[in-house]
């Protein structure tokens, strides 16, 4: 765990997390370790049934029926360049390659044309990581250096995590539940 993970320097001084300021702490992904005293799976943006069929995905992206490729890499400026010329080979692959950033536009929300792709590039950060993993899709992760995630971890732990039921379904839950 990054050193300072539960503290925060601030102009007026450091906070620090202290669990037994809540009555309730929920970790949205798994998680080993101190801290939070529930867990629920990561939060997904949509359920499968929510995001567009294979058909409606290609329609809406002008894509043909041919091996499709998401390149959907934010890390930080310069980041997407890099990985965007790294996995460059995957059109020599036969593949058509679909690129989006949040530095430069991009598809958004790019989780309801999931569909469209055979194979999704991505950063190994939250969203990205566990959108793929929750939607079964074929993945090359790519660690994004954050303070609070260390993608690395997240592909050697978690790379073969199966759901049962979407985070945010979950939360809603135990929000109704209080």
């Amino acid at each position: 765990m990054a050193k300072n993970y539960w503290s925060m320097d601030l102009p007026s001084g450091e906070i620090t997390y202290n669990p037994e300021q809540f009555d309730l702490v929920l970790a949205m992904e798994p998680f080993l370790g101190e801290g939070p005293n529930q867990q629920i799976n990561p939060l997904i943006l949509r359920n499968r049934n929510e995001i567009l069929s294979r058909k409606e995905a290609l329609r809406e992206l002008s894509l043909g029926k041919k091996k499709n490729c998401l390149l959907a890499y934010n890390g930080h400026p310069g980041d997407f360049e890099r990985v965007e010329k790294e996995y460059s080979y995957l059109k020599n692959e036969g593949y058509n390659i679909v690129t989006t950033t949040n530095y430069k536009g991009g598809i958004f929300p790019v989780i309801d044309y999931f569909n469209a792709f055979d194979l999704i590039v991505c950063g190994a950060s939250y969203n990205s990581f566990w959108e793929v993993i929750y939607f079964k899709k074929k993945g090359i992760f790519v660690p994004t250096k954050t303070r609070f995630v260390d993608g690395e971890r997240l592909i050697r732990q978690f790379s073969n995590y199966s759901f049962k039921e979407n985070g945010a379904d979950q939360l809603v839950k135990i929000m109704m539940d209080l």
